[in-house]
């Protein structure tokens, strides 16, 4: 399970009032049309795993900031998800978000948001699985929705200027992403294997002093694994499925390459 990470843990993020103006209009706006270039084009630097952690550490933000003014049981496995997937990709699959029956109409503007949050992420979670290679389109979309929801801007700045200065400089991509651009035509149909990237634990984006080059990671790791419950878990895979899907080695135990 999932806790909540100590820089959101307070009254301050957790008890602030949802006063953030929210509509239809606003609604569309950060599913499909919110931009930022220059965020964008800085995730560039990122190989896929940090970016794809990032993705996860953004849906988190906006999952807590609702977390006591709506209650969706689907949204914590799906995160536990995402980040096993982060581990590998095996340990979960492209879920579908199951829409909630009935919700209060209090409960309305955090659901929506919720409910874009998953919108948005759809876009980075396909590139991921699917090998992409612009892993980090969408992903601007995600902190532009956490910064706009978030009770105090300037904390939010922080946070994210120091886990992507961090990331761009242990995890820089694999690739030149502008040559890509450029030649579009020559990698039509090619893929990107990320299986072979440094595997991140969740806590080095949520712990502003983390040093990844002397924290235990291994064990980070498999204390995350050892928490999860495929049985209980739908956007989980089983042992079985994951060895069927060509996983190496014991599912759900980490063991460094």
């Amino acid at each position: 399970m999932l806790t909540i990470p100590n820089i959101l843990n307070t009254p301050e993020f957790l008890d602030a009032p949802l006063d953030y103006k929210w509509d239809r209009k606003l609604s569309d706006y950060h599913a499909v049309d919110a931009m930022n270039d220059k965020l964008g084009v800085a995730l560039f630097a990122l190989n896929h795993k940090s970016t794809f952690g990032i993705a996860a550490a953004l849906s988190e933000w906006i999952y807590w900031r609702l977390s006591k003014h709506i209650n969706i049981p689907e949204i914590v496995p799906i995160l536990e998800a995402q980040w096993a997937a982060d581990i590998d990709k095996r340990y979960s699959y492209l879920w579908e978000f199951r829409d909630a029956a009935k919700i209060d109409a209090e409960q309305r503007k955090a659901y929506n948001t919720i409910w874009v949050m998953l919108w948005i992420l759809d876009t980075p979670k396909f590139a991921y699985f699917d090998g992409r290679f612009f892993i980090n389109l969408n992903i601007d979309k995600l902190a532009i929705l956490a910064r706009y929801i978030s009770p105090d801007k300037k904390m939010f700045d922080a946070w994210y200027d120091n886990v992507f200065k961090r990331a761009a400089k242990l995890f820089p991509a694999q690739y030149d992403r502008s040559e890509i651009m450029e030649n579009r035509s020559a990698y039509q149909g090619k893929t990107y294997d990320s299986s072979g990237e440094p595997v991140i634990s969740r806590e080095f984006f949520w712990d502003e002093k983390f040093d990844y080059q002397t924290a235990d990671n291994t064990r980070l790791i498999n204390d995350f694994l050892s928490g999860l419950d495929y049985e209980n878990n739908p956007y989980l895979n089983s042992p079985d499925k994951m060895l069927e899907l060509g996983f190496k080695g014991t599912p759900y135990q980490y063991e460094p390459k």
